[in-house]
């Protein structure tokens, strides 16, 4: 076929020779797909950290059940720091040896209870606190990321 026979048959089909071939936008590369794949991730985690940073309450984190037990060894850790100077063993009769052995023993179990509690709303106070804009963070990355990805891999 010759040129100008080859131009009016492509005219005829609403085609012409300066038109590159375009694909359709759902026939993606696999990197592409990749990118439109993580572009949702990333949205979907980012929208995620803002519901929990903005809706996120103490239970969700520390359960009534956690809250009776600090407050039960906050209150043991209050007696225990009542009676520290108040009760002497030495001069009276069951200052022994022993009795002193289990008391401090007592007191330390008093101190590492309270300490594991506090330790654990430490944790609680800080996932509440921050979990909501780390995950607001990591989508915000993500997005970036992939939205570059797909801008570079569109384009090749």
């Amino acid at each position: 076929m010759s040129a100008p026979n080859r131009s009016r048959s492509m005219a005829r089909f609403g085609l012409s020779e300066s038109k590159k071939a375009t694909r359709p936008a759902w026939n993606l590369s696999l990197g592409e797909g990749i990118c439109w794949a993580g572009l949702f991730l990333g949205g979907a985690i980012f929208l995620g950290g803002l519901a929990w940073h903005l809706s996120a309450k103490p239970i969700d984190v520390w359960t009534e059940q956690q809250a009776e037990e600090f407050e039960a060894a906050s209150r043991a850790m209050h007696g225990l720091a009542n009676t520290a100077g108040e009760h002497d063993h030495t001069n009276d009769g069951h200052g022994s040896k022993a009795h002193e052995h289990d008391h401090g023993s007592a007191d330390q179990i008093t101190l590492d209870r309270f300490a594991k509690i506090e330790g654990e709303l430490q944790e609680a106070l800080y996932q509440q606190d921050t979990l909501g804009i780390r995950m607001m963070q990591a989508g915000m990355l993500a997005v970036i990321g992939f939205g570059i990805g797909l801008r570079s891999a569109s384009s090749s």
